[in-house]
This record gives C-alpha cells, structure tokens and sequence, in this order.
C-alpha cells in the first residue's frame, strides 16, 4: 500500500507541476508550447499510472505461485 500512494503522489505532483508551467508559458506570446509541456505531464501521468497497473498484475502473479 506505501508504495501505491507514493506512486499516486508523484501522479499528482507531476501533473501539478506540467500544469503551473503551463500556465507559466500560456503568459508568453509562444502559449502553443504551453499545450506541450501539459501533453508531456499528461503522458507522464499515464507512464505512472501503467506501471502501477503492471505491478499490480506482477503482484498478483507471485501470489499465485
């Protein structure tokens, strides 16, 4: 369970963090990169949130064993 909500907490302060830079370029005349670096902190997020799923299933596998 620890390391599950540590996971959780770093899905969180990663999109946390693409979002306020972000929100740092959207000031700038060059907003378009803005949408990049989110697109970037979203793909993160699913990076994260597939390894907590594959771990997860290998868990479930050494149990069966």
């Amino acid at each position: 369970m620890g390391f599950e909500r540590k996971l959780e907490g770093m899905l969180v302060i990663g999109v946390c963090v693409g979002v306020i830079i972000t929100v740092i370029f959207m000031g700038h005349e060059h907003y378009f990169l803005g949408f990049h670096v989110l697109y970037g902190a979203i793909g993160v997020g699913f990076f994260l949130l597939t390894t907590k799923i594959l771990s997860v299933i290998q868990r479930e596998g050494k149990q069966d064993d």
